[in-house]
């Protein structure tokens, strides 16, 4: 009788734990790791100004693409993480046959030169740091999640005339993602919206990613 009632009780400990709803990083990998590295990359669509260009004579850029790493710390028995990132993004420039104008150039600039405007690639550096909630439903393997944040971004343009230009500004981001398990690592697809004020005009962007972590 005595080892009937233990059975019991050692299967009810055991359902209470499938059922348990697991928080953010309390997954197998993250209870014996709750510091994890991610790698990310993929491409990057540029909106607003930077897809179009603006004011100043500037022409806007194509799809570009974007690397990113991260440090991912999980917060125990929490559905919130932090994740602290450094990341690369490049957009080539449209190649508007525009007349060599050295930027900055401003509207009355480019009015006075005819079409006006200048054509440039445009690189940005990040380094962010962000909150990530982990969604409460989700299936076995699927773990979708939101995330937000700030940082500071540099922002170059790399004219096809003149010298680069250069601002660093404060930005924030904001974004939603998966992942799913896969052996002693994770994969996951993100995406993120990022946007930087600037004197010359605003930056967003927004990349789509697949990475892994371990």
């Amino acid at each position: 009788m005595h080892r009937i009632s233990t059975l019991v009780s050692v299967i009810t400990l055991l359902g209470v734990g499938v059922n348990a709803p697991r928080a953010y990083g309390q997954d197998a990998s993250s209870l014996t790791r709750p510091i994890t590295i991610g790698i990310s990359g993929g491409v990057a669509v540029p909106s607003g100004q930077l897809s179009t260009g603006g004011s100043n004579g500037f022409s806007g850029t194509n799809t570009g693409y974007n690397i990113t790493g991260s440090i991912n710390f999980a917060l125990p028995v929490s559905l919130f993480g932090v994740r602290v990132d450094a990341s690369y993004d490049r957009f080539g420039t449209r190649n508007v046959a525009f007349p060599a104008i050295a930027p900055p150039c401003t509207a009355v600039c480019a009015t006075s030169a005819g079409p006006g405007g200048y054509n440039a690639d445009v690189r940005v550096l990040a380094y962010t740091a962000n909150l990530v909630y982990a969604l409460p439903w989700r299936t076995a393997l699927i773990r979708p999640y939101v995330l937000g944040g700030g940082g500071v971004y540099n922002v170059v343009q790399e004219p096809t005339f003149g010298d680069n230009y250069s601002q660093t500004n404060a930005g924030y981001d904001l974004g939603a993602g998966a992942t799913l398990p896969l052996g002693a690592f994770r994969t996951f697809i993100e995406a993120r919206y990022q946007r930087v004020n600037q004197h010359s005009g605003n930056v967003a962007f927004t990349p789509i990613s697949l990475g892994v972590e371990f």
